[in-house]
């Protein structure tokens, strides 16, 4: 067994402090880029919540993520995503579908109505709802 200690302490004079110092700075470096990585990504979308935030002017781009559309407005940097909802008086009926690029959007502060504009008419959806005029369907 005294041979054992011998080359294991052996070993760690001669290995362990660079092994050590490896796996400190290994551990920060990730440390690091993790935090980068999560800082940049936060930065980057750029995501309003929508209920909490006055939307005003055109649409410039739309994506559909998970029924829910995402929309860039012209001249507004941030992306906004705007939830599922319908509208069942209009065809098609939900949000995701309905929203073109092109159109004018209004959402005031602090509400869950979405107005939307296009040829001169105004079309409302209310966001996370299901159910905005699908009593009329019966």
């Amino acid at each position: 067994m005294k041979n054992y200690d011998k080359e294991y302490e052996s070993f760690f004079k001669n290995f362990g402090p660079s092994l050590l110092k490896v796996i400190i700075i290994g551990g920060v470096v990730i440390i690091l880029l993790a935090v980068l990585l999560f800082s940049f990504g936060r930065k980057h979308n750029k995501i309003d919540e929508t209920y909490n935030t006055h939307i005003r002017g055109v649409i410039e781009k739309k994506f559909i993520y998970q029924g829910s559309s995402w929309v860039r407005v012209k001249n507004y940097p941030k992306r906004y995503v705007l939830k599922y909802a319908y509208n069942y008086d209009l065809d098609p009926n939900h949000l995701s579908e309905f929203l073109h690029v092109g159109d004018s959007i209004y959402k005031p502060i602090h509400t869950d109505s979405l107005f939307i504009y296009r040829n001169d008419k105004e079309y409302i959806f209310i966001l996370g709802n299901l159910t905005l005029n699908k009593n009329k369907l019966r």
